[in-house]
This record gives structure tokens, C-alpha cells and sequence, in this order.
């Protein structure tokens, strides 16, 4: 997490495994069979003002 002035950014990291249904709606890639057992993970940024992020914790 960095803080500057009110902004505050912090990177964050996430995933898991394919044990739903089938979907394809994903902009990066689609699995069509459900139950499939893939491995997933994903990273991201998210940026907010000092009080939008303390309402968000």
C-alpha cells in the first residue's frame, strides 16, 4: 500500500479453482465445461481517496 497527500493505492493479488459452472464471458478467456478444476489467479491495483478507503475496509 503507498499514500500521498489523500490518495492511497494498494496492489492486490487473488484466485482459486474452477469448481462451478461453465461461462465465457470473460474478456482474457472462457473455461465452456464446468467442474473443470483449472487454476486461476489474478492480480490488480486499486486507487481511492483517504475516506473512500476507510469506508471500504
Amino acid at each position: 500500500m503507498v499514500a500521498e497527500g489523500d490518495i492511497v493505492a494498494a496492489r492486490w493479488d487473488g484466485g482459486g479453482t474452477h469448481t462451478g459452472s461453465a461461462f465465457d464471458d470473460l474478456p482474457v478467456g472462457a473455461l465452456p465445461r464446468a467442474n473443470t478444476g483449472k487454476t486461476m489467479r489474478f492480480t490488480g491495483t486499486s486507487c481511492a481517496r483517504g475516506q473512500e478507503w476507510k469506508d471500504r475496509q
